[in-house]
């Protein structure tokens, strides 16, 4: 097994995710908690964007992107998507829904950071208009099903998972609860399981 070094934050959607897979597939690393907007941020020095997570296997190759980095880990440990086909393109879908959301709420989150008379609200409201429409879809299926995808368990998931306590963390006032019933008592469901408890972003 390759050693692997995790460079990332504890507020980040997109470490959070990580995080949770390398505790369910139960692999060790090594953590190294960084501040992309402080002065010398060490990921830097091994991706060029200056984002994290960013992963390092045997302390050279890096590895970017959450979604890459979910790939990798799952070819280390199958686990958190299915080995047909078909079944592991609807898992990728929902996946590739949620990394949207995260999207759309740190862009969200970035705006608000800007003096008020300065931010845009037509760009905020755009970003909640995605957020809004992409948990109504999400509600409809949980409304049917008890995952994501095929019914089962998968890295889908775990980003809404990260998306929704992303949201309780950076947008308290967006009352998701009151308009996403099954969601809400999905998350419930969740919340109190290791995993996702320990990695609430603070």
């Amino acid at each position: 097994m390759p050693h692997l070094t995790l460079i990332g934050s504890l507020t980040s959607p997109y470490v959070r995710k990580i995080r949770i897979l390398f505790a369910e597939k139960q692999l060790p690393y090594e953590w190294i908690l960084d501040d992309v907007w402080g002065k010398n941020p060490q990921v830097n020095a091994h991706n060029p964007l200056g984002q994290v997570p960013c992963l390092l296997v045997d302390q050279k190759d890096a590895v970017i992107d959450s979604h890459v980095i979910a790939e990798y880990l799952e070819l280390l440990v199958p686990m958190h998507l299915p080995k047909d086909p078909m079944q592991r393109i609807e898992a990728l879908k929902w996946a590739a829904l949620t990394d949207g959301l995260m999207d759309a709420a740190a862009k969200y989150r970035v705006e608000q950071l800007r003096p008020e008379k300065l931010q845009w609200p037509t760009w905020l409201k755009r970003q909640r208009d995605k957020i809004d429409a992409g948990l109504c879809m999400i509600e409809t299926q949980l409304s049917k099903h008890p995952w994501l995808a095929n019914d089962s368990y998968s890295v889908a998931d775990i980003g809404l998972m990260c998306v929704l306590n992303f949201l309780d963390f950076r947008q308290p006032d967006y009352a998701w609860r009151d308009a996403f019933l099954h969601i809400a008592g999905w998350e419930h469901a969740l919340a109190s399981q290791a995993a996702f408890s320990e990695t609430l972003p603070k």
